[in-house]
């Protein structure tokens, strides 16, 4: 899998809750990138591993956003 740099991405927590936007901000290499999102106030930045993409896209935690 790979995905460009400001990739955006919709996560899926669950059904109740509002998705969150996150834009993939850095390729780390061998399939682990940086996400960065936004909540109220704060930045949070996650590495995740080609094994948790897999993982969330599969399970439809993780969608693309495309234009």
């Amino acid at each position: 899998m790979n995905l460009p740099i400001g990739q955006l991405i919709k996560i899926i927590i669950d059904d109740t809750r509002e998705p969150l936007l996150a834009v993939i901000t850095k390729d780390l290499g061998s399939g682990t990138y940086e996400l960065t999102r936004s909540t109220g106030n704060k930045i949070i930045k996650d590495v995740i591993t080609h094994e948790e993409f897999v993982y969330n896209f599969s399970s439809g935690h993780f969608k693309l956003v495309l234009d």
